[in-house]
Formats: structure tokens, sequence, C-alpha cells
């Protein structure tokens, strides 16, 4: 059988557009006390015959997206977070603030700290 004869008839394939949400969580290297936590959705679309196997299609994608969508989000941001004003972020402070004195060495470490950063 040719693969003309085997294409002829009605294709017994649908699309079908699969939205999910997912999210990204990660620390900055050089600043473990920072978690940057990311929520959001896409779509993907599949060819089939029935949802039951695009559900099961979705699964094994899936199973092997991981580092790929972390990859993309990485990214965009990279492309697309200067672009970011401050007056459109919502910043919540959670918990109660811990109020510590600090020690003259303490004090001098920070101060470093800071000139190194703004270096």
């Amino acid at each position: 059988m040719s693969v003309e004869e085997e294409l002829e008839g009605d294709n017994p394939f649908k699309t079908y557009k699969v939205q999910f949400a997912y999210q990204v969580k990660f620390v900055l290297e050089d600043d473990p006390e920072t978690e940057i936590v990311i929520n959001t959705k896409s779509e993907e679309f599949y060819y089939s015959r029935s949802k039951k196997d695009v559900r099961w299609q979705k699964e094994l994608a899936n199973n092997h997206s991981k580092l790929t969508l972390s990859k993309y989000l990485i990214n965009y941001l990279n492309e697309n977070l200067y672009k970011v004003e401050p007056d459109n972020c919502q910043l919540t402070f959670t918990g109660e603030p811990v109020v510590l004195e600090m020690t003259e060495e303490e004090l001098e470490e920070f101060q470093r700290q800071i000139v190194d950063v703004n270096v």
C-alpha cells in the first residue's frame, strides 16, 4: 500500500489546545536568601484522535520538558526584565521583622559588602 493510499479518507486527528499553569522557583547563586518564584501560564497544540490521548501525550511531554521550560523562562527574563518598571511591581512584606544589634565587626563587614556591590 502506498503512502497516498494510506492517506485517503478523512483524517481522524483533531487539533487540541492544551493550556497549563506552571511555577518556576530558583535562588540566586550569590544570594541564597533570595528566592524568585514565577507563576505563569502557557499553551501547546497537539494532534490526536481523543482528549484522553492528548492528556497522555501531555503527561509524557511534562516528564521531558522541565529543563526546557525553565530555560525558556530564564531566557525570557534575561531579555525582558529590564523593561519592568518598579511602579508595576507588587511588594509584600511577609512575617515580622527581626531586630538585632550589630557589633562593630558586623557593621564594618556590612559596609565592605555595600562598597563591593556598588563598585
